[in-house]
């Protein structure tokens, strides 16, 4: 028999440009990079994707145990750099054809890479070529994250980077930056900079910060060798933000505008300057110690974060009635023993995980959102009306008569009478409240106890939601949600976040129930499923979903 040969068309090529850019256009750029072996046209637009981004996926994707962090053998290790040098050859050929001579063919918006970086001197050559052509396609966005197990192997990379006119957003990770003595930084376009874990000498900052004139944002985090950081003079300096850095003595921040200012960590600044106070709307400090951050305060200031400050009792309540502009108060683990905040303008209002506190006064009559992480405390508050409330307690629980926590000795019958008098203070204020606990058994008001303890509580709570954060012990849906509804007999609506319910009966009428249901597996995935469950047989459709399973 005669064999007949079938001509083979790529119809996907014969495509016109404009199809085949807008299907092009709605790929990720994983996906975009996969479709190159389909035919030479869709290779081709390649080029024209302006975005490029590659991950560690991509370099070590079924190279790790994901239950251990650091699992590299010599057979990984070999593997590993093999798909380093393979797609940094790729990415070499890419870069390389965006161009003609001096002409870009094809503009290049961003690239980024993330990686485990190794002391080979194959893969730093074609890295170094990436970069140079990068910056020959005039990018825009360069984000370059290294991962180095050693210092000595920061990445130290080739000066061209330090003239490249088109950056606008340049985020750096792992790298060892250094400038002979003769050169200078020239980042004429530079609005964005973060450096994390970067090395880099007080010469080398010195010029780094006068070589970006239009800078808007600085950002520093874990980095050392540099002593002193002046940023005086920048016009369109916006933000600052210094976190840990060590050996970090001296900030200077002179005649600039900025706005955000952000400090803390161990290693921090002793020595800064004060003259910009007056143009601070956003100030975050953690660290820092009492003496210096009266100083800091601008009567300008519209948000305000403190963590890890200590003796800050009258200071704050002195210094927050001459804030009139102050809208938002994060106090975070701050050694207070009590607290008590008066203000006119604040709308939101975070205390979290401040453990010696025992007493709490609110006077703040525009108040919108409060979330308040801790034990019970003495609580009175002076708002007019609350759009969100979140409580997350914590529950001191023990095997024994008494419970021991950080927040003190609580026999159990004291516990749940100190918590529902903590909650009737709350019932005025919200028709929202969110309420979070470790374990659901924290959740649930003991039925001998509902017997001497009044209720209703919280009567004009209207939504109720609860979180719970880890996995559970013995506990039933059922006692849950009579417990909860015994806390808050009205409410139109109860949602419960958790990853396994159990066996569910509801003996109250609701109008709606929400279920989160979650599977989280070994590597880390989830799958979420959510139930709005509405109309009189609300038992049965929980029965249904749940059953004996466990999700």
């Amino acid at each position: 028999m005669k064999k007949i040969k079938v001509e083979e068309i790529d119809w996907i090529s014969r495509l016109p440009d404009s199809i085949l850019n807008y299907i092009f256009s709605f790929l990720p750029f994983k996906e975009a990079v996969q479709t190159c072996v389909l035919s030479k046209r869709w290779e081709e637009l390649w080029l024209s994707h302006p975005v490029l981004e590659f991950d560690r996926s991509l370099f070590d994707g079924g190279l790790r145990d994901p239950l251990r962090s650091n699992n590299y053998n010599m057979e990984t290790n070999k593997e590993y750099r093999w798909r380093a040098k393979e797609l940094f050859s790729a990415l070499v050929r890419n870069l390389r054809k965006r161009r003609k001579g001096k002409e870009t063919l094809f503009p290049l918006k961003k690239l980024a890479l993330e990686m485990d970086f190794f002391n080979d001197f194959q893969l730093k050559s074609l890295l170094d070529r990436c970069i140079s052509y990068a910056v020959g396609c005039n990018v825009k966005e360069l984000k370059l994250i290294f991962n180095c197990s050693s210092t000595y192997l920061w990445y130290n990379p080739r000066q061209v980077i330090f003239s490249a006119n088109s950056i606008e957003v340049l985020e750096l990770k792992g790298w060892k930056l250094e400038l002979p003595r003769r050169s200078k930084v020239m980042l004429s376009s530079l609005r964005k900079l973060i450096l994390i874990g970067v090395y880099a000498g007080d010469y080398m900052m010195k010029n780094l910060v006068d070589g970006c004139p239009l800078i808007e944002t600085l950002s520093f985090s874990a980095c050392s060798g540099f002593k002193s950081v002046d940023v005086s003079g920048l016009s369109k300096l916006n933000e600052v933000k210094l976190t840990d850095n060590h050996q970090l003595e001296k900030l200077v921040i002179e005649e600039s505008n900025v706005h955000i200012l952000s400090i803390g960590g161990p290693a921090r600044p002793h020595d800064i300057s004060s003259g910009f106070c007056r143009d601070l709307i956003s100030l975050s400090l953690s660290d820092i110690p009492n003496g210096w951050i009266s100083s800091a305060i601008c009567e300008n200031l519209t948000s305000l974060s403190l963590s890890n400050v200590s003796k800050i009792n009258k200071w704050l309540y002195y210094q927050i009635s001459k804030l009139p502009f102050l809208e938002y108060l994060s106090i975070d683990k701050c050694s207070i023993s009590s607290l008590e905040i008066s203000s006119q303008s604040l709308k939101t209002l975070m205390i979290l995980g401040c453990s010696a506190l025992v007493g709490l006064r609110i006077n703040t009559p525009n108040l919108h959102i409060f979330e308040y992480r801790g034990g019970i405390v003495f609580f009175s508050i002076d708002v007019l009306a609350l759009s969100k409330f979140s409580l997350h307690l914590c529950c001191p629980r023990v095997e024994s008569r008494w419970y021991l926590h950080e927040y003190g000795f609580f026999e159990p019958t004291q516990w749940y009478i100190k918590y529902v008098e903590f909650l009737a203070k709350l019932n005025d204020f919200s028709d929202v409240l969110q309420l979070q606990f470790e374990m659901g058994e924290d959740a649930i008001v003991p039925p001998v106890m509902r017997k001497v303890l009044s209720s209703p509580i919280l009567t004009d709570v209207k939504h109720l939601n609860l979180r719970l954060d880890t996995f559970p012990m013995c506990w039933s849906i059922t006692k849950l949600a009579d417990s909860l509804l015994w806390l808050a007999p009205h409410t139109r609506n109860v949602s419960i976040r958790y990853g396994v319910l159990d066996e569910s009966t509801f003996k109250h009428c609701i109008e709606e129930v929400k279920l989160d249901i979650t599977d989280e597996y070994y590597q880390g995935e989830t799958n979420s499923k959510s139930y709005i469950l509405k109309g009189v047989d609300i038992m049965m459709q929980i029965d249904a979903l749940c059953g004996d399973a466990v999700f």
